[in-house]
């Protein structure tokens, strides 16, 4: 099947599918391996050998935790404003546009008002 669908069509579609997950399994039955299998990766990312005490890995796991989160942060701030710079560049482009188009449209008229 040759599915073309929008970007918006398809976080519909993944929301869709979402909430009915949820309501079949249960939110809580569901980030239960998720959640475990997030805290295995920063624990493996800190102490892969398992050397350390649990106490200081799970405190190195949490500040790596937040190494990332923020770093993901840091990241979907520049792209927000990399948008707002677009977004702003494209209303320039078109208010200059049209500033053309309404002198062009005065010079062929003639001048007359």
């Amino acid at each position: 099947m040759s599915e073309h669908l929008s970007a918006e069509e398809r976080r519909l579609r993944a929301k869709i599918a979402a909430h009915a997950a949820h309501a079949k399994h249960g939110s809580a039955k569901l980030l239960e391996a998720a959640n475990a299998k997030n805290k295995a990766k920063y624990d493996d990312q800190v102490d892969p050998d398992r050397l350390l005490d649990p106490d200081e890995r799970a405190k190195r796991a949490a500040a790596a935790r937040s190494a990332d989160m923020t770093r993901l942060s840091f990241l979907a701030a520049k792209a927000r404003k990399a948008t707002a710079a677009a977004e702003a560049a494209d209303r320039r482009a078109q208010t200059q546009k049209a500033f053309v188009d309404n002198i062009n449209e005065f010079l062929n008229e003639g001048g007359e008002q």
